[in-house]
Order: C-alpha cells, then structure tokens, then sequence
C-alpha cells in the first residue's frame, strides 16, 4: 500500500542525497559482497591508489615538468590537486580515502596537516 511507497523512497533518497557517481555504485557493489570480499575489493583498492600516487610522485616525476610546477618551494603538493587527475577521480572521490591510503608509501610522504603531498 501506500506505506510501502513512502518507505521505499526514504530508503533511496540518501543514495540520491550523496551525489557522486563514485558513492552510489560502491554501495550497490557493497550490498552483494561478503565481509571478506568487501574488505579484499577495499584492500586492492588502496594498493592500487598509493601505486598511482606513487607513479606520479616516483620515476616520473623527474621528467613531469608540469607537476614538479605546481609543486611549492620545499617540493609540496596539493592532494586535492592529485586527487583530482582523471585516474585518480575513476579511484575514489574521497580524500581522506587517498591520504589513508599514502600512509604506508615509501614513495611520498603526506604532510602533517594531510593536505600536501610530496617525493621522500
């Protein structure tokens, strides 16, 4: 009946609330996965987005002039800026995601404050 309408569309307006391309789809993805299956997809997930970090900031970089230009006098960054290469964007739309992620870099370092990134 008529309740089962409302309720209905309580459940989908948060998804339509959160308006990335990004988030709709992982949390589809997430309701079919198991436990195990969901933390493997995540853990790949961060392997491959430190790589591509890595990638930028490691045996390309000294031949990427138009990074090394936005990059400050000290060799900073934007994560934002990273954040936002097509590749990147195709990954995840969530920064503090991507921060997580370059923890365990041996490639870059992340500032203290988490918003700049750099080659070690």
């Amino acid at each position: 009946g008529a309740h089962a309408s409302v309720r209905k569309v309580e459940l989908e307006k948060p998804k339509k609330q959160t308006g990335g391309k990004s988030q709709a789809p992982a949390a589809e993805i997430a309701e079919l996965l198991t436990p195990e299956q969901l933390r493997e997809k995540m853990n790949t997930l961060r392997i491959t987005i430190q790589h591509q970090v890595d990638h930028y900031f490691g045996d390309s970089y000294p031949t990427d002039k138009w990074l090394q230009s936005q990059a400050d006098d000290r060799g900073w960054t934007s994560l934002k800026l990273v954040s936002r290469f097509n590749r990147m964007k195709e990954l995840t739309g969530d920064l503090g995601f991507v921060r997580e992620c370059l923890q365990t870099s041996t490639v870059v370092e992340v500032s203290s404050c988490g918003t700049w990134v750099r080659p070690r």
